[in-house]
């Protein structure tokens, strides 16, 4: 199966290829703009720039798969009007293009199309849980996240669709706890706000994981929420990211200190949501870290 990644050099995307890497059925090309970035041996690395219409088309003509990881960090900076603009130009406009290029170069149909989504699509601080099957929200990160799907519902040429939406995502060198974990190994970390907020967390391991279920089962299609089947408030997530370092967890975070530095995308640490893998659950996905503190544990050492 000859597959081709987007956003293969972040941190899903390394740690997706790693785990790959090596199946005697499989070959790997990685669509990149960071040309010096070392993949292991056996993976094609090929340049593009979506955003400046370069399209390596050559590469286009015989695909099997699709993993779609492309896309601005979140986080990245303050959510300006500008800042909005590039989120969605990285996702929706870019993933428009590849798909066009793929569909008009392709000699083969497409067996899977795997696109990444997050759970931010769903309503904001909703005591009840939220599956697959809750209603969509209506503001900007919501927004975004339905427009990028849409992309993969427009899709026609394939066998097979899944749009996986993140959790937080916890591993070293990316995600939730790149800038958690400096403040906390100092000891200055605590709850923020209230620290009621819901947490729906995943291990990035996990979400490896799922993605490669999502490759090769075809019981995995659709829309798939990749969080842990135990969510935890704000407030005991801090605790066991103290514990898991051996460090206090006890200055916490006023709410207005973070609409202050954070603008915006201060809801994505303000705002809770209690989602649940009902997907999941009924495929029958085993995950291997199902509960916070074996997660940090595996993370922090």
């Amino acid at each position: 199966m000859n597959l081709l990644i987007t956003g293969g050099t972040g941190f899903i995307g390394t740690r997706l290829i790693g785990s790959l890497n090596g199946r005697e059925d499989l070959k790997i090309t990685v669509l990149t703009r960071d040309a010096k970035k070392k993949l292991p041996s056996g993976v094609k690395s090929i340049f593009w720039d979506p955003e400046n219409n370069i399209y390596p088309i050559e590469h286009f003509k015989e695909v099997d798969a699709i993993v779609n990881l492309m896309g601005e960090n979140l986080a990245n900076k303050r959510w300006s009007e500008r800042q909005k603009q590039v989120l969605e130009e990285s996702r929706v406009k870019n993933t428009e293009y590849f798909f066009d290029q793929i569909k008009k170069h392709n000699t083969r149909r497409l067996k899977v199309i795997v696109q990444a989504s997050a759970i931010g699509i769903y309503p904001k601080n909703l005591e009840r849980e939220i599956s697959e099957d809750t209603e969509l929200d209506s503001d900007f990160l919501a927004t975004l996240c339905k427009n990028w799907e849409n992309q993969l519902d427009l899709y026609k040429e394939v066998d097979k669709k899944v749009a996986i939406r993140f959790g937080i995502v916890l591993g070293l060198g990316g995600g939730a706890l790149k800038k958690l974990l400096p403040i906390f190994k100092l000891g200055l970390g605590g709850k923020i706000a209230s620290g009621r907020q819901i947490m729906s967390w995943i291990h990035v391991q996990d979400v490896v994981n799922i993605i490669i279920k999502s490759l090769y089962d075809e019981r995995y299609q659709g829309v798939i929420n990749a969080v842990s089947p135990n969510p935890v408030s704000n407030e005991n997530f801090s605790k066991a990211l103290g514990t898991a370092l051996h460090r206090p967890a006890i200055f916490p975070v006023p709410e207005v200190m973070m609409k202050i530095i954070m603008g915006e995308m201060s809801t994505i640490v303000l705002d809770g949501q209690r989602v649940i893998p009902k997907h999941l659950k009924k495929l029958g996905y085993n995950f291997q870290f199902p509960d916070l503190a074996g997660a940090l544990k595996d993370i922090c050492g």
